[in-house]
């Protein structure tokens, strides 16, 4: 993905090296088909209310370029970096448990439409280690998009066409 709408200073930040962090970092990629359309899983993915019902936990989402970013009640933290409604949203993203010497990763969600609703890209570049990635991997699955599937299923989404289940009466 590049990096139109991205902060200069977060950019650089990103790219920045401290000793005993590796030259390159890992990737991941995602990919996902959420029943709802783009704005609605754009909302919510960034409206903190909504990240804190699907993820059961606190988040701290700025709506704008270089505002704050926390999920999973501050385990990760960054800033925004992308916010492109309802189409892309990125952040830098650090873990509390990671060594200080580890630099920020970069999180980035690109949507698209899909007869089925939208289809989600999740990239998370500049990961550490292996070990981190695979851990990363596993946790976007778990805590990311099945919970995140799951809401929006109970939301009464159907196929993608951002109509709720209408109520026999």
């Amino acid at each position: 993905m590049n990096d139109g709408g991205q902060v200069p200073e977060q950019r650089r930040a990103a790219s920045q090296r401290h000793p005993g962090t590796p030259p390159r970092g890992h990737t991941i990629r995602l990919h996902r088909v959420l029943p709802a359309p783009p704005a609605v899983v754009f909302k919510a993915l960034t409206d903190p209310r909504q990240v804190a019902t699907w993820s059961r936990h606190d988040a701290r989402i700025g709506r704008r370029l270089g505002g704050p970013f926390e999920m999973f009640d501050g385990w990760a933290t960054g800033r925004v970096v992308v916010f492109r409604p309802p189409r892309r949203f990125a952040c830098t993203w650090r873990a509390s448990s990671w060594r200080a010497t580890w630099d920020n990763s970069l999180v980035e969600w690109q949507l698209t439409a899909d007869a089925r609703g939208t289809k989600v890209e999740l990239v998370h570049s500049l990961l550490p280690t292996a070990r981190e990635a695979a851990d990363h991997r596993k946790g976007w699955i778990a805590y990311g998009f099945e919970p995140l599937g799951e809401y929006l299923r109970k939301r009464g989404m159907v196929g993608g066409v951002g109509r709720r289940n209408q109520r026999r009466r």
